[in-house]
C-alpha cells in the first residue's frame, strides 16, 4: 500500500474545492489581500506551522513542522536561500496565506538553485497566489544572476505545470536519479542561456 493518508486527503480536498461555486463561495468568505514579502521568522513561525500537515493538524505536528522551519531559516545562510511569504496583513496580524522557498544546491550561489517548495492555504486556491509567489522567487533570482532553477513538480498538477511552462521553465525528458513509477517530474530554467540570447 504506497498511498500516503496525505495524497488521499490532498485528493479529496482537490476534489471537494474543484468545482467553480465552491471558488466563488471561498472568495466572498474568504476574500483575499496580500503581500509578498521576506519571510519575518518572528511573525512568520506559527502561521507557517500549520502547513503541510491536515485541515486541523495536531499540536504536535504544528511544533515539527515549525521547528523544521526554524532550523532551515537558522542554517542556511541568507545568500544560500530565498524563503517568501503571501501574507495578509489586515488588521495588524501577519497571516500567512502561501510561501515559496528556493534553495541553492552548489557551492557558487550563482549556479544552481531549486524551488523545494510552494503551498498555498487551500481555501486560497485558485486566486492567483501561486503564481504570484512563483514569478516572485524567479524574478529575485533572475536579479541575483542564478543560473538555472530547478524544480519538481507532480505529473497530476496540471495547472502548475502551466504556469512553469508560462514562466520559461521546461520539462526534463529523464532526469537523473529518475525512479520507476515517480509520479513527478523535474523542469528547468535556463537563466544563462536567457541571458546569452538576449
Amino acid at each position: 500500500m504506497g498511498i500516503s493518508l496525505r495524497k488521499v486527503a490532498g485528493s479529496l480536498l482537490s476534489r471537494l474545492l474543484a468545482p467553480p461555486i465552491v471558488h466563488k463561495l471561498l472568495r466572498t468568505l474568504f476574500p483575499v489581500d496580500y503581500t509578498i514579502r521576506p519571510v519575518d521568522p518572528a511573525r512568520d513561525l506559527d502561521s507557517l506551522a500549520s502547513f503541510g500537515n491536515t485541515l486541523r493538524p495536531s499540536a504536535s505536528a504544528q511544533r515539527a513542522t515549525r521547528e523544521a522551519f526554524r532550523r532551515e531559516l537558522a542554517d542556511l545562510d541568507p545568500g544560500q536561500r530565498v524563503f517568501l511569504v503571501a501574507a495578509d496583513e489586515r488588521g495588524g496580524r501577519s497571516k500567512v496565506l502561501g510561501f515559496v522557498r528556493a534553495v541553492c544546491q552548489g557551492q557558487d550561489e550563482k549556479s544552481e538553485w531549486w524551488i523545494a517548495g510552494l503551498e498555498v492555504r487551500p481555501i486560497y486556491w485558485r486566486r492567483g497566489i501561486g503564481g504570484a509567489l512563483s514569478r516572485e522567487v524567479v524574478g529575485t533570482l533572475r536579479q541575483a544572476g542564478v543560473d538555472r532553477i530547478y524544480l519538481s513538480v507532480r505529473k497530476t498538477n496540471v495547472p502548475a505545470i502551466e504556469l512553469y511552462h508560462q514562466l520559461g521553465f521546461a520539462q526534463e525528458q529523464q532526469p537523473a536519479g529518475r525512479v520507476e513509477g515517480d509520479d513527478s517530474i523535474r523542469m528547468t530554467l535556463d537563466l544563462a542561456r536567457e541571458n546569452r540570447t538576449q
